[in-house]
């Protein structure tokens, strides 16, 4: 019978989860400065490079690495990571997702804007479609797959990691503000003759 503390936890993938808004949320950006520029607003190029910051910076290098070598292994050991599995889907995902954002680093040091939008556009795609799918299939598994003791054990390791990651999460957050707060104010743009 499990403990009452392993039946009182939190969500634990609620720090996983809070990745996903923030994610969502430079998608979001991304789409809005995409708009602007077809409008006619210049190329930002430094916003552009700072939504790649946040990818390859924090999404790649924490968020990814906690599902890559705490969530996934534990599905991998209770059979979960078999070819064409949801698990296995997510993993690749990942590696398409990195090969997309070299895409986008190249076309914008073309100064490509065209190339960069269409980038850009199968990218968010990608990525909006690859966060749903976490969190209805992968996340579920999780939930309601693993027993209780199994998931207190990964909330436990879960948490040991966003208390190390708590500057660069912090740091991720304050970028995120940053891109929103470009989109937001933002010049009305004037048609194109």
């Amino acid at each position: 019978m499990p403990s009452p503390a392993i039946e009182s936890q939190p969500d634990l993938l609620h720090m996983l989860v809070q990745d996903h808004l923030l994610s969502r949320s430079v998608l979001d950006a991304m789409e809005q400065r995409c708009v602007q520029e077809r409008a006619g607003r210049p190329l930002q190029v430094a916003f552009w490079l700072q939504v790649l910051d946040y990818f390859d910076g924090y999404f790649d290098r924490v968020h990814h690495c906690v599902e890559d070598e705490l969530l996934l292994p534990r599905l991998a050991l209770e059979g979960f990571a078999a070819n064409g599995s949801d698990v296995r889907q997510m993993m690749q995902e990942h590696e398409r997702m990195t090969s997309f954002r070299q895409h986008l680093r190249h076309a914008l040091g073309q100064r490509a804007r065209g190339g960069l939008h269409a980038i850009v556009q199968a990218f968010v795609a990608l990525h909006r479609q690859h966060l749903a799918h976490e969190e209805q299939h992968v996340f579920a598994l999780v939930r309601t797959m693993l027993s209780k003791a199994v998931q207190y054990e990964l909330a436990q390791d879960l948490e040991l990691r966003a208390a190390a990651n708590a500057s660069e999460r912090a740091a991720a957050e304050l970028l995120v503000a940053s891109l929103r707060q470009q989109v937001d104010r933002a010049p009305p743009t004037q048609p194109r003759s």
